[in-house]
């Protein structure tokens, strides 16, 4: 009789163990929405870790981005200590970048890196790039948060900071280091930081003086001069135009090429800023009103349309000269009281 209950009670055990096995594993409730980003989910996660990987892996396949990101994040959740969860952290990020969203790819990488240091360094290479892409991208304008209509400039430029930054920290002697420690310098001058800009790129200089960057990172810095009042826009242009001839001769012209890309663009920035500081120094002559200081105003004008033809800034300086009426000597052209927000009432 008790032969018949022991046999009994292994049956039972048997059968819910079949069950058990058969039965999905849940998992800790989070998928990836557009709406919302991670959040809370029902959805039960593949009996193993390779199943569950290779089902994420199906939709990535298929393009299924939204699809791809919910399993391979279920996947971490579910089964966070398995050979796999390491791999579908690496392939998370990509299609996180995928979906544009690049604040929460970062975090992913870190994440990986953090956590998962043998995936990590197994995908080294592909990681680094896809964090160089992020900062990147922030730098020419996208937005941090995929959900906040809130974004600003400045949070994307912090952005940028931080992922040059983790770039420098993960790698710091990779054969990119240059490339980081100038986007960085570049990212803390766009963001009216240029103490900060002037340290990173001086240290670049300094320290990888063979660098592709070097020249476009004294052209930084003397962007980084400027705003704090100690340089010049011709200054600048000559360290671009040394910067341009470098590119166009090194050795190596695809590396160059994507600098090289940029250049122009900065040229015609640069212009600019210079073309419109110059035209506030004008009206604030014109604005004294004396002889002498209307006639330095259209001297200046002048230059501007001489050194800059192509500018916002020449084009008002031409309405300005062909309109103008200098004063006879020891008068003085009345003009409006200006408001004190043009230079030098600015700072």
């Amino acid at each position: 009789m008790m032969g018949m209950r022991w046999f009994g009670r292994v049956c039972v055990a048997m059968g819910l163990l079949t069950v058990a096995l058969s039965c999905p594993v849940r998992a800790a409730n989070w998928e990836w929405t557009e709406e919302l980003g991670w959040s809370r989910s029902e959805e039960p996660a593949k009996p193993t870790p390779a199943a569950q990987y290779a089902y994420a892996e199906s939709y990535e396949s298929k393009s299924e981005y939204y699809d791809a990101a919910r399993q391979y994040f279920l996947l971490v959740r579910t089964y966070p200590d398995s050979p796999e969860a390491g791999k579908a952290m690496t392939r998370l990020a990509s299609v996180l970048f995928e979906l544009e969203n690049y604040y929460h790819c970062f975090k992913a990488i870190e994440d990986t890196i953090a956590k998962y240091p043998r995936s990590a360094d197994e995908a080294k290479q592909q990681l680094m790039e896809l964090e160089f892409l992020i900062a990147e991208k922030f730098m020419d304008g996208a937005p941090r948060s995929l959900f906040s209509h809130k974004n600003t400039d400045e949070e994307r430029l912090s952005a940028a900071i931080e992922v040059y930054q983790a770039i420098i920290k993960n790698d710091p002697f990779g054969p990119n280091a240059d490339r980081a420690y100038y986007g960085l310098g570049r990212a803390y001058n766009e963001s009216k930081q240029p103490d900060k800009a002037r340290e990173t790129l001086q240290k670049l200089i300094s320290d990888m003086p063979e660098s592709r960057f070097v020249p476009l990172a004294r052209y930084q810095i003397s962007l980084a001069n400027m705003q704090s009042g100690g340089g010049t826009g011709t200054e600048a242009q000559k360290q671009l135009q040394k910067a341009k001839t470098a590119l166009e001769q090194a050795p190596d012209s695809s590396k160059a090429k994507g600098e090289l890309s940029g250049v122009d663009d900065s040229m015609t920035r640069l212009e600019e800023l210079e073309a419109g500081r110059m035209y506030k120094n004008a009206e604030f002559y014109e604005r004294l009103g004396s002889a002498k200081s209307v006639k330095s105003a259209v001297f200046t004008y002048n230059e501007i349309i001489r050194r800059y033809p192509n500018t916002k800034a020449a084009a008002a300086a031409q309405d300005r000269v062909q309109n103008i009426e200098i004063p006879k000597e020891g008068g003085k052209l009345m003009l409006p009281s200006p408001k004190l927000d043009v230079w030098p009432f600015n700072k």
